[in-house]
């Protein structure tokens, strides 16, 4: 989940499975483009037009939480911990050594919070508490 693309989501209602939920997060999936080229039919005589992949997640999350009302959804990324370290004994087999390192970076201890600007208080204590960081650890962004 490093600085990948995620939305925090407030829900109200239940589920498929009859179960309420209050807050969802999604990830975007990371072989999408972030800029998308929209099709010359619905860019009304422009040579180019694009959409970002936020804009359209954002604009579609609800499909994905049938017959929950959405009441926010909130922009945000993660960054993790990348530090490699290589042992002396590892050294002798470097590749592998740092083959195993890269696998587990994306898996390391979430070091900063980006959120919206938007992203209201509780959402942010929410998501604080989810990758166990402090106030200091929050950067808030406008924009995309």
């Amino acid at each position: 989940m490093n600085k990948s693309l995620n939305f925090a989501v407030e829900l109200e209602g239940r589920d498929a499975f009859g179960r309420a939920s209050g807050t969802a997060i999604v990830q975007a999936p990371r072989i999408l483009p972030r800029v998308i080229k929209l099709p010359a039919d619905v860019c009304d005589g422009r040579p180019h037009c694009f959409v970002f992949l936020s804009s359209i997640l954002h604009s579609h999350v609800h499909e994905l939480f049938p017959g929950m009302a959405v009441k926010g959804c909130y922009q945000f990324r993660v960054t993790r911990d990348s530090e490699l370290s290589v042992d002396d004994d590892d050294f002798k087999n470097l590749r592998t050594a740092l083959q195993g390192e890269l696998r587990q970076r994306q898996f390391g201890d979430a070091v900063r919070l980006e959120i919206a600007d938007t992203c209201p208080q509780h959402m942010e204590s929410f998501l604080l508490t989810q990758f166990n960081l402090q106030p200091r650890d929050v950067y808030r962004v406008n924009g995309r």
